[in-house]
């Protein structure tokens, strides 16, 4: 009986130690200020809404703290985002780095298939570290600071493929 008054008092004083770091944890964007938004599209389909949100509500390439948050319009399977990654590595002409087959197959795991209505955010800690987060809930994290920089780089870059996205995301209205 002993055993059992006391597991339930540590459990008292743990469980909303927890519960604090769990949500501060699952909500980086709240730490962040906006920079801007935009919608990619591929042809008339609407693929997802994007924003882009940084500690100053501006963006330079050197951030850390920086998210990109990325609200689905529609259903993709999570193989389907990872080889858009590698695809989109390409396209910016990135080479092939030492640690990319592993960084994609981390990612697999780390994804799941997305529905419509899925929330999928992109944060880069204090460290440079990816973390990902589904639908509020930290899914895992890539602890390299050069996956973090190519991955941004699909919508950040100026070599980007959506030059309009990342005008938008850019805070930029015009062309």
């Amino acid at each position: 009986m002993f055993k059992n008054i006391h597991l339930k008092i540590i459990l008292l004083f743990l469980l909303p130690l927890t519960s604090v770091s769990a949500q501060q944890v699952a909500k980086p964007i709240e730490q962040l200020t906006l920079v801007g938004s935009g919608k990619m599209s591929y042809l008339f389909w609407d693929i997802y809404i994007a924003k882009l949100y940084t500690q100053t509500g501006s963006y330079d390439d050197d951030h850390t703290m920086t998210a990109l948050e990325f609200n689905y319009l529609r259903d993709i399977k999570a193989e389907d985002l990872v080889n858009e990654t590698l695809k989109q590595w390409r396209n910016l002409k990135l080479k092939q780095h030492k640690d990319e087959s592993q960084w994609l197959d981390q990612l697999v795991t780390l994804w799941p298939d997305i529905s419509e209505g899925d929330q999928l955010v992109f944060f880069i800690n204090a460290q440079g570290h990816a973390e990902f987060y589904y639908n509020g809930k930290l899914t895992g994290s890539l602890n390299s600071p050069e996956f973090s920089d190519r991955f941004k780089q699909i919508w950040l870059s100026q070599k980007t493929s959506a030059p309009g996205v990342r005008r938008k995301l850019m805070g930029v209205s015009h062309n």
